[in-house]
Formats: structure tokens, C-alpha cells, sequence
């Protein structure tokens, strides 16, 4: 199956004999471009029917292939579009009230994933009152110490935990089990409960046929006009990421959400693997966010009075990502330019004050990376993760913060941009050497290769100051020692760019025409600033030509029933969703036993994380400090005749204030993290959508469907719907392969019980890391 795909899409072209056999295929006649063409739906896989079963005689999953209608003339809203055509069409073929998405390049490795998720949606006390469970994102290709840092592993471990604890985690567009009703609209009442016992018959009764033309009209790109679609009901439409205001407007109709973190993760996918290809996810990622925040949207306005204040406040950090690019920038440029021109920011070594300054130093860093190194990470990762969250803050929030403005300015038009899937060999080989990647020209390159550039140029001038003009008294280190130690901690940080720029050889090397201009920059930010008059070189605390130790105040201004419930796994896919999807509906029934009907018991378990307290007594600490810090930034401001150094100290002051004030936010969802674990007593599934070939190639896809086809759950209950958003005959073919192989491959798993299940992961997997006996066998 895997060569003939592969083949096919290699040739860009459906083999004759193959064309002919499916009318599905005729379609294809009357599309103009993926852009430009009919809804196009297929009933794959009828589980209705008598005759769709395995070669075992077990029925299968209902697999429906969906390329939703589009024209040039109507927006088709990129991803959430998609969902929501996908979300109309399946109501009317299985309508199923559970739904779970995952990225196209995402699978399921866990077949207890659905399971785990009914666990809390069936629960007695809380399960009424949640919309959605999220698990996290994973990927399955990440080199031993993360070069990239896309493994976010703090987030996915601590922070989305902690946000569990204040309301419930964000939904971030992947690996989420959604209420169909919750997300189609409905207000949480307080008395709302659900029937699952009436929600087990909810398939359609026509034939496959007479659905496949009454549902087309459901995916036109017209359906939508004068109706709530993309408004109140379904995904919002408008930002960029879509997933992140659809969670908080269902947390504001009185819903809540629940984070679930198996040991066995739920599901994994694809990370990028070169850098330029993180600089843009998170550039999409960070300007999204930003327009949240400056939106009707934003948690703090839209929230009031609907969701906590501490849920309020928890979203905050991540729609502010990209407003840290200028503090940022400017205490990676400016003290190096200092540094340069002898003009001292920090307390001298000697003196009292640099206690405080040392202490957020070292400490804060000390303790992340101890999370870092609890949350599963090793040492040389945590020195990526740092590289990586400097690259991002200098280069991605930068463009994404100017996006954002020029698109409120009307300078700019709302776009989505994709993450490529596919990487030449070289680049793989290079990847999973640990290599970073630079072997593109963009203009994000130039910023990273300028910013490396001045302060290497700092360092060389410290160097210079100490060594050549003898230094006998450690005066120069005295006074400057942590500018010095910050100029040397980024050209650290920033070895693998000089090694880029200078020393490597291969075709992941800094482009020639990124090292001339980095260093023109460099050198014309060093003269220009050299331009500016600095009347004083000495350091503030000596008192001299300062305003002195004055204070300033204005600077400081049913569980027991026993019956199967139906199960609906949706799709979306297209050059433009990118996400897969599952919808489903069933009735969960215990391995043994049943419940008493007076006595209730808890399907899951929620305990705190350990550790608090350090943690508390940490930020305690922390902040304490930070307090000292501005007392010195406002006892030792500039004399008024020292107009540049005031604006220089006041922009580090500015800085060193925004840094204090973001990493206050970020305190609320670590205070008191709380982790969800499944009674093994009841430890006992996908909406999928597809992409341009060319973006995901189409194996990727067809692997995903027979993970999320293989879930260890009844498969008549069980529904697929695929979106393919690219509208591609070669995902269609595709599809129908994975349909044939379905009949030898679901048995398989179900005989052995295979972890994952994914095909292509299972084949790569050795005996020796097999998870049982029955895998060993």
C-alpha cells in the first residue's frame, strides 16, 4: 500500500485503471483548481452496511472522504472553515456528540485515548459541565536534546496543568476531544445533563447515496451567509489562531475544560526540523495571539464577569509573546553597545547593589532549568530550549508584533501561513545530528546574524580593555563585569550562528549574502551609535554625575447501562486546515461489574503537583529582588545634562519593568498545577483532515486515518470523516487504499493489541522496545 501511494503521488497522476474503478474519481472532471471547484463527498466506508466488514467479518469504521466547496469570490476561513463544513456534514451522517481533532501529521499512539477521554465526560459529579479535554501536543521526531526546543516541555507539563487548575487548559487546535454541543453554540446550564443512553441511535437511515448529494449543500461555500456559523457557533472565524478564542468563548458560555496527560502519550506528530520552519510557525502563532489580545477577544475584556479572574489573567502570557520582542532586543543590543563605548548599566562587582541583579540571574535560571530537568529534559536541551526561546523572541515576535500593527493600521491582509511537513535527506541527516539549519536566506536570518555579529563585536571590545590595556587593578572588570558577563552569555548562546557564518561547509551554512550584511550592520550600529554624545563613563553607584541616591516616587509609578454508543471520527484536511478530526459519540461500559446506583464513584483522580511550596517560596524570593532592582534603576537615574544616558537607563529600566510584569503573569498557571490520572478500574476517537500533497505528503494522512480506525472501541460506533481541504485526487486514491487495507489491519491489531497503531510507527519499532508480550510475539 505505502509504494503505491508513494508512487503515485511521485508521478502526480492516478494510474488509469484505477480512475475508472471508483466514480468518485469523475469529480476531478469539474474541478478548476483546489481553489476553485464543487463539494466533493464519498461514503468510503458504509458501517451500516452488511458488507463492510474485515476479513475476519468484524464490521468497520464508516470512512468518509469530504473536500469541502470553495470559490474564489467567498473566504473560505482556512482552517476553521473547514471544521465547521466537516462539523455540519457529519451532524447529518453519524452525528456524533463527541469530537476529537488532530493535526494532519498527527497520530493516535494511544487506543485508550477515547476511553481515557469518556472516563471524564461520563463522570457523575464534573463530567456535565466539560466541553472539551485536551491532551498534549507530542512529537515522535525530536532529537535526543531537542535542537529546535519544539517539545514545550514546561508548557505541556506545568503551565497548561496550572491552567487546568484555574478553569481549564486553552484548546490549541490539536488532540482534542470536544462536546459537539458545547462547541456548536450551546450555553452550560446548571442542571444540564446528558441522556447517553438517547444519544446511542443518532445515525442516519437513508442510503449512502442520498446522503452523499443531501450533504453536499452543507459544505458549499454559500451555506454559511446570515448564519451564526464561524460567529456563535462553531470555530471563530477572523484570527489567526482560531482554536485559542473558539476555547475561551465555550469557557464564557459557562463550560469548562479538563488537560489529560496519559503516561502512554495520546498522540504524537511531526516537529519542524528546520529553523526557519519554527520561525514561522511561531511568527503565525505569536501574531494570532497578539490579535487576540488587541481584540474584542482579549480574556481580560471578553471574560469579565464569565470566567475566573486567574483564567483571565493565565491567558495573557501566550497572547503576549510577541509584545517581548522589544525589551528583549533592546537588552541584547543596548548594553552591548554600552559595553563599547564605556558607559556602565549595572551595578559595579564591588558594590552592595549587584547582589540583586546577580540573584534573579542565576537563581531564575537555576530553577528553570530544574523544571526543565523534572519535566524529562537533559542539560545540552535546556541549552537549546534558551537558544531557541532568544531566536524566537528576536526574530518571530518581532515580525509577528509588526504584523500586527500594520494589519490594525489597514496596511496588511489576514493570512495563513502553513509549516512544511516534508524535508530533503540532507536536511533529515542534519536534523537528527544535531545541526541547526540556516541554509535559507530570510530576513529573520539577518536579525539573528546581526544581533550575533554586535555582540561578539562587545565582547572583542571588553576583551580589548582587560587584556590589551592592562587591566592591573580590575578596574574595567570592576565596573563592567556584568555587561561583560551578558555579552559573553549571548555570543554563547549564539555559537552555532558564528559556526553557521564562518566554519561550516555544508549546505545548512549561513548564506553568504546574510554573513556580509550581518556584519555591515553590526559594524554601522557600532559607529551610529558611537555618534551619540555619552557625557559620563562612570558607574552610577560612584554617585557622580548623577542625581544620586534620591528616590524618586513618579519613576515608580451512566456508566452501569452496558450499551455501545456511537462513535463519529471526523476530518478536515486542505493546503489550508491542516488538522485532522474525530467525532464520535458512545456509551462506556466497565471491564467488570457495575456501580451501585446510591454510591458514586470517580472515573478519574486529580491530585496537585508536589512541590509547591518550593516553588512559592522561589517566586517569593524572586520578586522580592526584582524590587531592588528598580529601587537602583531609580536611585541612580542620569543627571539631567546626561540626556543620553538617561534615555539608555530609562529604556533598561523600561525593559527590566516589562520582564518583571510578563514573568508576574506567568507565575498564575505554575502556583498551583494540578495532574489527572484514570481509575485503572476503568482504563479499559477523530475528525481527520488532509493538506496539499505537497505540504503533507498523502502516506502521512493515510497513516494518521488507520491510527484513529484501529482505536480499541466497537467499530460499528465508529465514523471517520476526512475533510480534504487541497481537494486532491491523489488523497482520494489514497484514502480508498487505506480503506482496502483497513480490512487486514484492524484484525491484526486487535488480535495483538499493538502500541501505536499507527502502521508506519509500528514497523519502525524494534522487539526490544516492545510495550508487552503479546507485541514481543
Amino acid at each position: 500500500m505505502k509504494m503505491r501511494i508513494e508512487t503515485t503521488t511521485k508521478l502526480n497522476q492516478i494510474p488509469e485503471h484505477i480512475y475508472k474503478q471508483h466514480k468518485g474519481f469523475r469529480e476531478w472532471n469539474f474541478v478548476t483548481s483546489k481553489r476553485d471547484h464543487q463539494t466533493i463527498l464519498q461514503i468510503l466506508i458504509d458501517g451500516r452496511d452488511t458488507n463492510a466488514v474485515d476479513i475476519e467479518g468484524n464490521p468497520l469504521p464508516t470512512l468518509v472522504y469530504l473536500a469541502r466547496e470553495k470559490r474564489p469570490q467567498y473566504h473560505h476561513h482556512f482552517k476553521a472553515g473547514a471544521m465547521n463544513a466537516l462539523i455540519r456534514v457529519s451532524s447529518r451522517i453519524s452525528n456524533g456528540p463527541i469530537i476529537l481533532n488532530v493535526d494532519c501529521d498527527m497520530y493516535s499512539n494511544n487506543s485508550k485515548s477515547i476511553k481515557y477521554s469518556l472516563c471524564i465526560f461520563m463522570d457523575e459529579e464534573k463530567g456535565d459541565e466539560i466541553a472539551y479535554i485536551q491532551f498534549p501536543q507530542k512529537f515522535n521526531n525530536l532529537t535526543k536534546n531537542d535542537i529546535y526546543g519544539s517539545s514545550f516541555r514546561v508548557i505541556q507539563q506545568l503551565e497548561l496543568a496550572g491552567l487546568d487548575a484555574n478553569g481549564g487548559p486553552m484548546y490549541i487546535g490539536t488532540g482534542c476531544f470536544h462536546r459537539r454541543e458545547a462547541l456548536c453554540g450551546k450555553q452550560y446550564e446548571k442542571n444540564y445533563k446528558v441522556d447517553w443512553k438517547k444519544l446511542n441511535d443518532t445515525k442516519a437511515n437513508e442510503s449512502a447515496s442520498v446522503l452523499e448529494e443531501t450533504c453536499k449543500v452543507l459544505a458549499s461555500c454559500t451555506f454559511e451567509h446570515n448564519t451564526p456559523w464561524g460567529k456563535e457557533m462553531g470555530l471563530k472565524y477572523g484570527i489567526l489562531v482560531e482554536d485559542i478564542i473558539t476555547g475561551l468563548s465555550i469557557k464564557c458560555r459557562g463550560w469548562k475544560s479538563m488537560y489529560l496527560n496519559p503516561e502512554r502519550e495520546g498522540f504524537l506528530g511531526v516537529a519542524p526540523t528546520t529553523l526557519l520552519q519554527l520561525l514561522v510557525q511561531h511568527t503565525r502563532w505569536a501574531e494570532g495571539h497578539l490579535q487576540i489580545f488587541l481584540s474584542r477577544y482579549c480574556s481580560l475584556v471578553y471574560g469579565y464577569k464569565r470566567i475566573p479572574l486567574k483564567l483571565r489573567l493565565a491567558y495573557c502570557p501566550f497572547n503576549l509573546w510577541a509584545a517581548n520582542c522589544l525589551a528583549t532586543l533592546y537588552y541584547v543590543v543596548v548594553p552591548c553597545l554600552c559595553l563599547l563605548k564605556g558607559f556602565s548599566l549595572f551595578p559595579k562587582i564591588s558594590s552592595p547593589w549587584v547582589v540583586p541583579f546577580v540573584y534573579v540571574a542565576f537563581v531564575h535560571r537555576a530553577y528553570s532549568l530544574g523544571e526543565f530537568l523534572w519535566c524529562g529534559g537533559t542539560f545540552r536541551g535546556w541549552c537549546n530550549d534558551q537558544r531557541v526561546w532568544l531566536f524566537k523572541r528576536t526574530t518571530s515576535y518581532f515580525f509577528a508584533f509588526f504584523q500586527t500593527i500594520l494589519k490594525l493600521l489597514g496596511y496588511s491582509q489576514l493570512t495563513f501561513a502553513l509549516t512544511a511537513k516534508v524535508s530533503d535527506e540532507n536536511v533529515s541527516e542534519r536534523y537528527q545530528q544535531e545541526l541547526i539549519e540556516f541554509g535559507a536566506t530570510s530576513p529573520m536570518f539577518d536579525i539573528l546574524a546581526t544581533l550575533a555579529m554586535l555582540n561578539l563585536f562587545g565582547s572583542f571590545g571588553a576583551i580589548k580593555k582587560v587584556i590589551l590595556d592592562a587591566d592591573e587593578d580590575l578596574k574595567v572588570l570592576d565596573q563592567f563585569g556584568l555587561q561583560i558577563l551578558l555579552c559573553l552569555v549571548l555570543v554563547t548562546i549564539n555559537l552555532p550562528v558564528y559556526q553557521a557564518l564562518f566554519f561550516r561547509k555544508d549546505n545548512g551554512k549561513m548564506p553568504s549574502s546574510v554573513t556580509y550584511k550581518s556584519i555591515i550592520f553590526a559594524l554601522l550600529a557600532c559607529t551610529s551609535f558611537g555618534a551619540a554624545k555619552l557625557t559620563s563613563k562612570r558607574h552610577p553607584s560612584n554617585g557622580k554625575n548623577l542625581v544620586g541616591a534620591h528616590f524618586r516616587p513618579k519613576l515608580l509609578s451512566h456508566l452501569s447501562s452496558g450499551a455501545w454508543y456511537n462513535v463519529l471520527v471526523l476530518g478536515i484536511g486542505g493546503h489550508s486546515s491542516g488538522k485532522f478530526w474525530v467525532v464520535k459519540s458512545w456509551d462506556f461500559i466497565m471491564n467488570k461489574g457495575k456501580l451501585e446506583s446510591k454510591s458514586y464513584l470517580p472515573l478519574f483522580e486529580t491530585r496537585p503537583a508536589r512541590g509547591r511550596q518550593l516553588f512559592q517560596l522561589f517566586s517569593a524570593s524572586i520578586s522580592i529582588t526584582i524590587c531592588f532592582i528598580w529601587v537602583y534603576r531609580v536611585s541612580y537615574f542620569p543627571a539631567a545634562e546626561a540626556k543620553a544616558e538617561r534615555w539608555t537607563w530609562l529604556g533598561l529600566f523600561l525593559a527590566e519593568l516589562w520582564f518583571s510584569f510578563y514573568w508576574s503573569l506567568t507565575l498564575i498557571f505554575k502556583w498551583n498545577p494540578v495532574f489527572r490520572t484514570i481509575r485503572k478500574l476503568f482504563l479499559e476517537y477523530k475528525f481527520v483532515c488532509t493538506r496539499d500533497p505537497g505540504k503533507v505528503p498523502p502516506i502521512m494522512v493515510i497513516n494518521t486515518v488507520l491510527s484513529v480506525m484501529a482505536y480499541e472501541y466497537p467499530a460499528e460506533k465508529l465514523s471517520v470523516h476526512p475533510s480534504d481541504d487541497g481537494c486532491s485526487d491523489l488523497t482520494f486514491y489514497a484514502l480508498l487504499e487505506a480503506a482496502s487495507f483497513s480490512r487486514i489491519r484492524l484484525p491484526f491489531c486487535r488480535k495483538l493489541k499493538v502500541e501505536p497503531r499507527l502502521p508506519e510507527a509500528y514497523f519502525r519499532k524494534t522487539v526490544k522496545h516492545a510495550d508487552d508480550s503479546a507485541m514481543a510475539k
